[in-house]
């Protein structure tokens, strides 16, 4: 269903929180090619290791939100270490196609699905 009017997308918007009724896009994301922070702002990021191994970190973010990390070029792990991670310390991706997706809740990272490893 597509919307005819800023009426109806003020409808689906509520203060912040925004109801999806069809398919979520994500069009902004970043690419990290070197050690650093994921941002917290940008929904995915994408990993590209050419260089190398890559250390790469996560602060806490608001409660609720989701984050999505993809490794799409490998040649070397890279290791994510939240501030906090509920059910371990750090999430290593190693192959292409890795990823994890987590939720900040309750003052950490909760991991939603991971095909990286969570230690």
């Amino acid at each position: 269903m597509a919307l005819e009017s800023a009426k109806q997308i003020t409808a689906l918007i509520d203060a912040t929180r925004l109801k999806v009724r069809d398919r979520l896009l994500f069009p902004d994301y970043e690419t990290l090619t070197a050690a650093g922070a994921v941002s917290v702002i940008l929904p995915v990021t994408l990993l590209n290791t050419t260089a190398g191994a890559m250390a790469i970190t996560l602060a806490n973010a608001e409660e609720g939100q989701v984050k999505i990390i993809y490794m799409q070029t490998d040649n070397g792990a890279a290791t994510l270490t939240p501030v906090n991670l509920s059910n371990g310390t750090t999430v290593t991706f190693d192959d292409v196609n890795d990823a994890w997706v987590g939720i900040f809740l309750g003052g950490s990272w909760r991991s939603i699905v991971a095909t990286a490893t969570v230690a």
